[in-house]
């Protein structure tokens, strides 16, 4: 998001841009999938809320993405916490990590 906003980019952009990655591998497109101008993504990424960007996700995935918009710029991400939070999800959701 940051990007789009000509903001200087750090780890927390990395990590969210991690949690939309996430999102589209379990869903297979994210509401600005198709959208071809930085405007628009820019205003689709503004306008959705958290909760209809993860609807029918499990909530460690919205946790993950709302963790890394809190983050600070120079923040240092609790990275234990973020994986662990991954290892809820799939074990919460039959996912052996050890067969991925």
């Amino acid at each position: 998001m940051n990007t789009h906003l000509g903001i200087e980019i750090s780890r927390r952009d990395d990590i969210e841009s991690l949690g939309y990655n996430l999102i589209y591998f379990i869903k297979g497109e994210l509401p600005w999938t198709h959208k071809k101008h930085n405007r628009v993504i820019l205003s689709e990424k503004l306008n959705i809320s958290l909760d209809e960007l993860c609807e029918g996700l499990p909530e460690e995935i919205k946790e993950f993405i709302k963790y890394a918009k809190e983050l600070k710029f120079d923040q240092q991400p609790d990275y234990y916490y973020l994986k662990n939070l991954l290892l809820k999800a799939a074990a919460k959701n039959g996912i052996d990590i050890n067969k991925v």
